[in-house]
């Protein structure tokens, strides 16, 4: 009976992440609120689950308050510490910052998604033609050097925190619910369609193209019970991105 309403209150937290992203107006600064609520209910319950709810607060937050991307580094960053503190010393959890394995199908399958998946963002690109003045105008004016710099750090960079948060953190969280593996991946795939509904690609089109692309990583995530192959295929994809923002300027 705890346990059951633990994963109610979970994912009653995480429908809030999603939520944050469709509403607009003063009603998203409650979200966090109600998400820490529900943390602190789970913690008087059982303080061992509090590791799957502090953090989605914490992300919230700094959506609402800190320009991208110290939006996901900031409570990125205060997770791993409390996970490299605290959390990871927990033996009843299975450690889910681990790098896993590189085998056959993963291999195959990583050079297939890369592939797929560029040519779907030219494809939308062209047929779009999205008004992304907003990405272009966060590249440095430097020139060639810095840009060059700029593209290596953003496409490896932008891949870690992301893949952390949703393949790794939110993933955890996720499993606890004991969930079917093509519900749990359809749930951090959507999260990760909406987290992109204002970047690349962007819209409904674009959010609905970045939930497949997180589905299929995800599907990798499982093959390789780990984050390396999901980061390293995530990083060739924000380079696509990056090649196209570049050469649009």
């Amino acid at each position: 009976m705890k346990n059951k309403l633990i994963n109610i209150l979970f994912s009653l937290t995480v429908l809030l992440t999603f939520i944050l992203f469709l509403l607009k107006g003063k009603i998203v600064f409650y979200i966090p609120a109600v998400q820490l609520l529900l943390s602190i209910i789970t913690f008087v319950i059982d303080s061992k689950r509090l590791r799957d709810f502090f953090f989605l607060p914490l992300l919230t937050l700094s959506i609402l308050f800190l320009p991208w991307p110290v939006q996901f580094i900031a409570p990125l960053s205060v997770y791993l510490v409390v996970y490299a503190l605290v959390l990871r010393k927990d033996k009843n959890r299975e450690k889910w910052l681990t790098p896993g394995i590189l085998n056959k199908p993963v291999i195959i399958m990583m050079p297939v998604v890369i592939v797929l998946t560029s040519a779907s963002l030219l494809l939308w690109y062209f047929l779009a033609d999205p008004d992304i003045t907003d990405l272009k105008n966060s590249f440095p004016k430097s020139g060639l050097f810095m840009l060059i710099i700029y593209g290596i750090l953003f496409s490896v960079f932008n891949s870690i925190w992301e893949e952390f948060i949703i393949k790794g953190i939110l993933w955890d969280g996720l499993e606890q619910l004991h969930l079917h593996f093509i519900i749990l991946n359809i749930i951090q795939a959507v999260l990760f369609g909406v987290l992109h509904i204002n970047g690349f690609p962007r819209g409904l089109t674009g959010a609905i193209l970045a939930g497949v692309y997180g589905f299929l990583i995800g599907i990798i995530r499982k093959k390789s019970k780990g984050l390396l192959a999901p980061c390293i295929t995530h990083t060739c994809t924000d380079s696509t991105i990056f090649v196209i923002l570049a050469l649009s300027m």
